[in-house]
């Protein structure tokens, strides 16, 4: 498999080696790469909610790892589209889809920027939270700039999903509650109906914690499916809970590796 998974390309110069750790994800089988200064993955929800036909083109939007490309690349899609803002994360997307047997590439540019894409489906785990609420007078380390709409605001992430979707295309994100009026208004400005919901708690203080979301580009209003509740930490034994509340996933041994 090439770099991009299409062909050949010639990267940035590869920066000296950086400590990287490798976890697994959902699956002991599956080891994803990750970078310590820059935001880990938090998708296993998302993951699972997802759904990725055989045959069909998939754009992650702030893809970072590339770890949900990784799992999509189980489905046989026809091309996965990573893309990616920083270039340290970008290098480790690169590090991580290189096993995938589906065609894959990784941009590395401003989503905002990106207009020769189409996609049947679009994925992402966005930065949650708003300007408004971060202090802006603090300099943003990089992992804050993976949870902060520093680069990319709720708006620019919708449009740009939007942009991308063939109609009828798919749109799943993971969000926080708390937002949940702003991200219904700002979907359907840009013609993305929402037909599925599914509200994720804590057993530890029976908070809502997350929201996944499915809309459909121009898609009909009604139908809405909410999906049952699903609680993550303390596992209760209904069969709808996961057994971890962070990612699905097991930290590894640290490892160094040059990106």
């Amino acid at each position: 498999m090439t770099e991009s998974g299409l062909e050949k390309k010639t990267g940035p110069a590869m920066e000296a080696e950086k400590p990287l750790r490798q976890d697994w994800f959902l699956d002991p089988a599956r080891r994803i790469w990750q970078h310590p200064d820059h935001f880990r993955f938090n998708t296993a929800l998302l993951a699972k909610f997802m759904v990725i036909r055989p045959g069909e083109t998939v754009i992650d939007i702030g893809t970072n790892n590339g770890v949900l490309l990784v799992y999509a690349d189980d489905s046989h899609p026809a091309l996965m589209t990573g893309i990616e803002l920083l270039h340290e994360p970008a290098q480790v997307a690169r590090l991580n889809l290189s096993v995938c047997r589906s065609p894959w590439e990784i941009l590395e540019q401003p989503v905002q920027q990106v207009m020769d894409r189409k996609a049947d489906v679009v994925i992402s785990n966005p930065p949650y939270f708003s300007l408004q609420a971060t202090d802006r007078k603090t300099p943003l380390t990089l992992r804050q700039q993976g949870r902060a709409e520093f680069h990319l605001t709720l708006g620019e992430l919708c449009e740009a999903a939007s942009r991308f979707l063939n109609d009828g295309g798919r749109f799943y994100l993971v969000h926080r509650p708390d937002r949940l009026q702003e991200i219904l208004t700002v979907l359907e400005k840009h013609h993305l109906i929402v037909k599925r919901l599914q509200l994720v708690y804590d057993r530890r203080d029976s908070l809502c914690k997350s929201l996944l979301v499915e809309a459909r580009k121009n898609g009909r209003t009604g139908g809405l499916v909410m999906e049952p509740p699903l609680w993550i930490g303390v596992a209760a034994g209904d069969g709808n809970e996961e057994r971890s509340g962070d990612s699905g996933c097991r930290l590894g041994e640290p490892d160094t590796l040059a990106v």
